[in-house]
């Protein structure tokens, strides 16, 4: 179920993976002003020409399964929820692929080329009790 209360994940600096715009998430990225190159999550280099040149972007909403399978084993905390859960890689638009987890698709993985959009859901709590989103992609 998708929702829009509680923290966004983090990268490993610390920084949130998305924002929530109108109740609605974007996921944060960078684009290197030298070669085009997009990335996510952000980071301060690009990886193909390893300048510092890159600004975050906002990136789309909406894309398509790359990859896709499904796991029969639960992920560790602060992770919570049913298995088996099918996860994949999906290509956006700005030709970058982001990793994530696929809602609603339980024991059945998403057939590659599926158009899916971007949600957010509660993935567990953390120390403090304080629900954590997570970045999920659903069909469309």
């Amino acid at each position: 179920m998708a929702t829009q209360e509680g923290m966004p994940l983090t990268d490993v600096n610390g920084s949130p993976l998305f924002t929530l715009k109108n109740g609605k998430p974007e996921l944060i990225g960078t684009k290197c002003r030298n070669c085009d190159t997009v990335v996510f999550p952000k980071r301060p280099q690009c990886p193909k020409c390893f300048t510092e040149t890159m600004e975050e972007i906002l990136l789309s909403t909406r894309g398509k399964v790359f990859s896709s399978t499904v796991l029969y084993q639960a992920p560790g905390a602060p992770f919570d929820g049913e298995v088996p859960y099918s996860i994949g890689n999906v290509e956006l638009p700005e030709q970058v692929l982001i990793q994530s987890r696929f809602s609603g698709s339980g024991d059945t993985p998403y057939p590659i080329g599926t158009e899916v959009e971007l949600q957010a859901e509660i993935c567990g709590k953390d120390e403090a009790g304080n629900h954590l989103l997570m970045h999920t992609f659903v069909k469309v």
